[in-house]
């Protein structure tokens, strides 16, 4: 089925365009437009999980993720040349607190003996779905690194960083 048209102006090309958030006009098809989809359906699987969550202190930290995703969709949604623009990006600060909470999470989460599998309960299940989701955007926001559509490799050491952390989260979840 053919789209409807708001008026006889907009052809094809512009139905399918997505506009940044930087203002710009991609292809809907584009690996950045792709890439950010991803993301969006990583951070509504966190809310799930966060919402199956009965510590406190982990949604706070599901919750925190969730709005540094939105920092880092901003990022990927804005060209290069508009960066300065942004309020806020991934940054060594917001990495090395990342790695900080990852070191807290290993000193006290039990480390696993065995190959662990999903599903020791609903909100740790969703964690590590949500951690296979990040890798995907990890390899995509890698490719756009490697395109120089993107210039901040902290974005991508942040990502394999949140993979991690994912799964403390969810080994965290299973052993309450």
């Amino acid at each position: 089925m053919m789209p409807i048209l708001r008026n006889n102006m907009e052809t094809k090309t512009s139905v399918n365009k997505s506009d940044l958030y930087s203002g710009e006009k991609v292809s809907r098809t584009s690996l950045r437009i792709d890439v950010l989809g991803d993301i969006d359906e990583l951070n509504s699987i966190l809310g799930i999980a966060r919402c199956h969550i009965q510590n406190k202190e982990i949604q706070q930290k599901i919750f925190s993720l969730q709005k540094k995703l939105i920092i880092v969709s901003s990022e990927l949604a804005t060209t290069k040349k508009k960066l300065t623009t942004l309020p806020s990006r991934i940054d060594e600060p917001m990495l090395n607190m990342l790695l900080k909470e990852i070191e807290a999470l290993r000193i006290t989460t039990k480390s696993p003996t065995t190959f662990v599998i999903p599903g020791e309960n609903l909100a740790s299940a969703y964690l590590h779905q949500t951690r296979t989701v990040v890798r995907r955007c990890e390899r995509k926001v890698t490719e756009l690194f490697e395109y120089n559509e993107i210039i901040n490799k902290t974005i991508l050491q942040w990502f394999n960083r949140v993979g991690a952390y994912l799964f403390l989260l969810a080994l965290s979840e299973e052993q309450n």
